[in-house]
């Protein structure tokens, strides 16, 4: 079963940054991952746990920041699985 894992922190107060993901911009490409912060605003990408704990850890991000998706490309469904993600990394 194919599936994909998306991670993503974005603060409940903050705006979405379109320039975050623009053409050519911070994680245009689908294999990038990492963290950004712009202009007050934060976000991220990630599908290795690992280092979305690190990046949690090291930018003292609370966890109930963390929004987490997995698609499942056989049903065509998306899962919400921010729960499980949290508690794998604490």
């Amino acid at each position: 079963m194919e599936q994909l894992l998306c991670i993503n922190i974005l603060m409940p107060t903050e705006k979405y940054d379109n320039d975050m993901v623009k053409v050519g911009g911070f994680l245009y490409k689908i294999t990038v991952q990492g963290y950004q912060e712009k202009n007050g605003i934060s976000f991220g990408y990630f599908r290795n746990l690992k280092l979305l704990q690190k990046v949690v850890i090291d930018n003292k991000i609370p966890f109930e920041s963390i929004i987490a998706h997995e698609y499942n490309s056989r049903s065509k469904k998306l899962y919400e699985i921010s729960d499980r993600v949290r508690n794998q990394i604490k």
